[in-house]
């Protein structure tokens, strides 16, 4: 089935699944997971290597979708490799507030998302963050958040899902990288993924990573999948299944 970025199905679900949750845990946000992969799952080359996989239609689709949720989250990794502005430039609609895990508090002062969007960041970091620089970037209108760290030294996501959702934020849309989209999937905290597969092989990073020590009964589920072309690109939406 071939549709326009502009007006598709599996778009119009997509807000109707944030618009109405349905039965699942109030105290956080609803999340949605989207990023692009290649065929054989990569999301990048390496690290420090981001590649374009989207089109122009589906560029214009994942910023309506920015568009309709409140904020956008990203892990540092992303931000130091690819510096994204994370507003809505392809579509009309209000920015979300954007959002960075930084469990050490690297986020680069310089960075576009502090010197360019009309609003500036929320960074999550953990109790072990430079007090110094968290006044520096809260000097230039940014704000540091600061959480108890897991057991591997990251924030958590748990503690800043119910934190964003004191601060009135109700959808959240997860947009990288591998670690990030890894911890909300194995944390059971994301509730629908919308995935855009790009017709090319990269033998890259994978966009998630399965912790081993679980069983496959432990896996999410994706339910209700939907799919459409967007140009050569197949776009996928599901809702993820929150049982452990």
């Amino acid at each position: 089935m071939k549709s326009n970025g502009q007006n598709t199905k599996i778009f119009s679900d997509v807000v109707h699944r944030i618009n109405n949750p349905g039965s699942r845990n109030s105290k956080r946000p609803f999340v949605t997971l989207s990023y692009a992969q290649s065929l054989d799952g990569s999301i990048s080359i390496r690290p420090t290597a981001p590649v374009r996989l989207s089109n122009s239609e589906t560029q214009i689709f994942t910023h309506r979708l920015r568009a309709n949720h409140q904020a956008i989250l990203i892990g540092i990794g992303t931000l130091l490799a690819d510096d994204p502005l994370l507003n809505v430039r392809f579509t009309s609609g209000a920015n979300p507030q954007p959002i960075v895990v930084d469990s050490h508090l690297r986020f680069p002062l310089a960075s576009r998302l502090m010197r360019i969007n009309d609003k500036k960041p929320w960074i999550a970091s953990t109790n072990f963050y430079d007090r110094l620089k968290a006044n520096l970037i809260e000097q230039k209108g940014g704000k540091v958040f600061h959480f108890p760290e897991r057991k591997n030294g990251w924030v958590n996501l748990t503690a800043l899902l119910e934190l964003l959702y004191e601060n009135g934020i109700r959808s959240v849309m997860v947009e990288g990288g591998s670690r990030i989209i890894t911890s909300f999937l194995n944390e059971h905290l994301a509730d629908q993924i919308i995935l855009t597969v790009s017709p090319v092989m990269l033998g890259g990073l994978r966009g998630f990573h399965n912790d081993r020590s679980l069983g496959v009964e432990s896996f999410p589920e994706i339910l209700n999948v939907q799919y459409e072309i967007l140009e050569n690109n197949l776009i996928i939406r599901g809702d993820i299944t929150q049982e452990r």
